[in-house]
């Protein structure tokens, strides 16, 4: 029965007490004025028979509470409800707060979104219920045994155990087995927490939970009647301060998975001491036709067609760099060096360490060799190995780029390849509109530092006057309050002159600045590889992004590779002043072609490109509805 029927019903009875009311009231007041005088007393005794007169009044009233929470996040990709899970604002800070004060059924004619329907469930009997559930796309129905949350249990959900999600249509309960419950024993009087979860991903989307009572066999959606709030409370909290707790709380959960996922020997890597540069190898000419061949067809070519000639290094040993399906080509993993060429460099390498400096040096594990190979002039290993002193615990890192000549099989360091591993690395970040993203950077960048102890590094945020996060506090931590510079910006979303300007704050033309972008993870040994790969004059590191389907995240990793994305790179300052920065003109208030315009005219300074697929670098899904669209305040950017 619906609430407004219900009402109807009840106004004959409202009149009546209305009357009583009025006409005990009056007798009141008379015997009050009457009898005051002798008895005093009198008027608590009153005050006690128009409360308890009143109070019929203030149990209507109370039908408020006869409804449930429900809080709906907008804009969430997937079908399932683990991706909603997943959103670090749930379960407490929402889009938006309503209330459920009808039968147990929410629709909603909108897309991607997910829903949280919770409060208290109260019997109207005492005995054995069952609860089935119905809904599109996929949900979990919870019950605990009493009125605390802690207690809840999974008991009924829509889910296909092969496919993704599941689904069903409107009453359907017979679709899936886990949708109806056991039998659940629940006393009259007593308050139950019920709780639901709701993942819609295209279409039109509802969940309805029904149950069967003691007294009626028969499934029937739960009316509202037996509905209790679990909170009044209808305020939404600012997306930046939304965002400000959710984040704050999700780290200790990022941090433990990272630590998880990397073995304690590849963290310790990063803290070994280096093995001193030293003339154990020759020095021989820089050469490599990737320069070559790419300056001379970049006066031939097309527009943007220098990223077709471009080749991919090989790694050593295998990474974890498929991204899903194998039958799809943009989601397989780097291709694997050969592992004898490799020992073999790595083992000549630490032998001439060792006759050079009359210490018996050791191999004690290959952590990551990337090989750059050229049929005509010979190939490139970026070498990062753990070495040890023969009968000492103590293991030290050999991290250089060691050069094999065509034909000779001799090794020799090339002029100018020099790493430098104490160099600042700036990251570069244009903002507008994206509070939770900036702190799932500020995570991720947190995490990295503290688990590879790499505190060289500086954030250049360049904002656009973003209204859902507070910049100044979310930077405001004990890592990165001084390692962040605030530009603000107004007008337009405008990515080229963002960068530029980030650019241009750095303080020196021998510092590394790495152009990133939000919605990315922080692989925890980026800053380290970014230097490593990164060479003043000769080389500039483009490292290529996984694209994370909708849903998924590190963990699975499935999606593809963006083989043809060119946005994040590192470089030196000088470097970037040498090709020029980006083309603000040509590229004002849009994106998408500035990066292949760019690397046109890296090439075209003579510069290489180092590139590879880099395990952790994952892009994730995201809506970009509302994320640059805000009217500008101003038509001049710089304010």
């Amino acid at each position: 029965m619906g609430f407004r029927s219900l009402l109807r019903l009840r106004r004959p009875q409202r009149a009546g007490k209305l009357l009583i009311f009025v006409v005990a009231a009056c007798s009141i007041s008379f015997l009050f004025i009457k009898y005051s005088e002798r008895n005093r007393n009198a008027s608590v005794v009153i005050e006690n028979v128009v409360t308890n007169l009143v109070q019929p009044f203030a149990d209507e009233k109370s039908t408020a509470n006869l409804s449930l929470n429900v809080y709906v996040w907008r804009e969430l990709c997937g079908m399932n409800v683990q991706d909603m899970k997943q959103t670090p604002t749930f379960p407490y800070y929402p889009d938006q707060k309503e209330f459920l004060n009808d039968v147990f059924e929410v629709s909603d004619n909108t897309e991607y979104y997910g829903q949280r329907i919770f409060g208290f469930l109260q019997p109207p009997t005492s005995g054995p219920y069952r609860f089935a559930i119905a809904s599109d796309d996929s949900s979990e129905l919870w019950l605990s045994e009493s009125e605390d949350p802690k207690g809840k249990r999974l008991i009924s959900r829509v889910f296909d155990e092969k496919a993704c999600c599941g689904w069903t249509k409107k009453d359907e309960l017979n679709k899936y087995p886990t949708q109806m419950s056991r039998f659940v024993s629940l006393q009259r009087g007593n308050r139950y927490y019920i709780e639901v979860i709701h993942k819609q991903g295209v279409g039109d989307g509802f969940a309805q939970v029904f149950w069967s009572t003691p007294s009626e066999a028969e499934f029937r959606l739960i009316s509202f009647e037996h509905f209790r709030q679990y909170s009044n409370n209808s305020v939404v909290l600012a997306k930046k301060d939304a965002y400000h707790m959710a984040f704050s709380n999700k780290y200790q959960s990022q941090f433990e998975m990272k630590v998880n996922m990397e073995s304690r020997r590849t963290l310790k890597f990063y803290s070994l001491s280096l093995v001193p540069k030293a003339n154990y190898l020759p020095l021989c000419e820089y050469k490599s036709s990737a320069v070559w061949n790419l300056v001379w067809n970049a006066s031939v070519i097309s527009q943007y067609e220098s990223l077709k000639l471009l080749y991919l290094s090989n790694v050593y040993p295998p990474d974890d760099t498929s991204m899903g399906d194998s039958g799809i080509v943009m989601g397989w993993p780097n291709r694997v060096a050969d592992k004898e060429i490799v020992e073999s460099v790595v083992n000549k390498t630490i032998g001439s360490l060792r006759r050079y400096t009359s210490r018996n040096y050791v191999l004690e594990r290959i952590h990551r060799v990337i090989h750059k190979p050229d049929p005509v002039y010979g190939d490139r290993f970026s070498l990062d190995v753990e070495v040890s002193l023969e009968r000492s615990k103590r293991s030290f890192r050999l991290s250089e780029h060691v050069f094999v000549k065509t034909g000779s099989g001799q090794l020799c360091f090339q002029e100018g390849i020099i790493w430098k591993n104490s160099v600042t690395v700036y990251f570069i970040l244009p903002v507008k509109n994206q509070g939770n993203w900036v702190y799932h950077f500020i995570n991720e960048l947190t995490i990295a530092s503290s688990l590879t102890n790499d505190l060289n590094f500086h954030v250049m945020v360049i904002d656009f006057e973003s209204r859902d996060i507070d910049m100044e506090k979310a930077f405001n931590t004990t890592l990165l309050r001084d390692r962040h510079t605030l530009v603000k910006m107004t007008g337009k979303f405008y990515k080229t002159l963002a960068l530029n300007e980030g650019v241009a704050r750095v303080p020196s033309e021998h510092d590394v600045v790495f152009l990133f972008d939000l919605h990315i993870d922080v692989p925890v040994d980026i800053i380290d590889s970014v230097r490593k790969n990164t060479i003043e004059g000769r080389i500039v590191f483009y490292p290529i992004v996984g694209r994370l389907d909708c849903g998924k995240s590190l963990t699975d990793h499935q999606g593809f590779w963006a083989e043809d994305g060119f946005g994040l790179l590192a470089m030196y300052k000088s470097d970037w002043n040498r090709v020029g920065g980006m083309d603000v003109e040509k590229f004002k208030y849009k994106w998408g072609g500035e990066d292949w315009d760019f690397l046109d005219r890296v090439v075209r300074a003579k510069l290489e490109v180092e590139r590879f697929k880099y395990p952790g670098l994952y892009h994730h899904f995201h809506h970009k509805r509302g994320m640059w669209d805000m009217e500008p305040t101003t038509s001049n950017p710089l304010g």
